[in-house]
């Protein structure tokens, strides 16, 4: 280093920072500042680290690689370019930037996009047929209603041959036979 140079922050003694996005089950994300390091990405995901390059933009998500095998509550669904699931979240995650060896800040665009992009809390609902994603509590209020009112109406639908199939229909005598 010459003279003219200026010392890095590090150099100064003081602690270099991340700013990235934080996204929390059931929880808008929020832009933090987290310093830089393993040892504070473990911290904020509760864990060891796996990073997630789901997008083209130079961003990865950084979660807890064990996070389904604690069972850590779900948090946002990852979705491919046909906005079709491929995989589940589960946990606190980041959003950083990559450079060209590590992690850094997120730009401004992309704390934006980001922000935009996780900023509804997701909530699941484990049916018979799969998961089912919500966006907010009153869409899955009004969502798992819809299925109870339509289970309601046809626990006393006809078959073909006129014959209802609704439970508790048949006497013990009935079910005997």
């Amino acid at each position: 280093m010459t003279r003219n140079e200026p010392m890095s922050t590090a150099a100064q003694g003081e602690v270099e920072t991340l700013r990235v996005l934080l996204v929390k089950p059931g929880e808008s994300a929020q832009v933090i500042d987290i310093e830089k390091g393993l040892k504070a990405l473990q911290a904020a995901v509760g864990g060891h680290i796996q990073a997630v390059y789901p997008f083209k933009d130079s961003v990865a998500l950084v979660c807890n690689d064990e996070g389904k095998l604690k069972g850590l509550p779900l948090n946002r669904v990852l979705q491919g370019e046909n906005y079709a699931a491929h995989d589940i979240i589960s946990g606190d995650f980041l959003v950083v930037g990559l450079g060209k060896e590590d992690f850094t800040s997120l730009p401004q665009d992309l704390l934006e996009k980001y922000s935009d992009l996780y900023k509804e809390p997701e909530y699941f609902l484990m049916t018979v047929e799969g998961i089912i994603v919500m966006k907010d509590v009153v869409e899955a209020q009004e969502d798992f209603e819809a299925k109870l009112d339509h289970a309601e109406k046809s626990k006393g639908a006809l078959d073909e041959r006129g014959q209802s199939h609704s439970f508790g229909q048949y006497s013990n005598e009935q079910t005997e036979r």
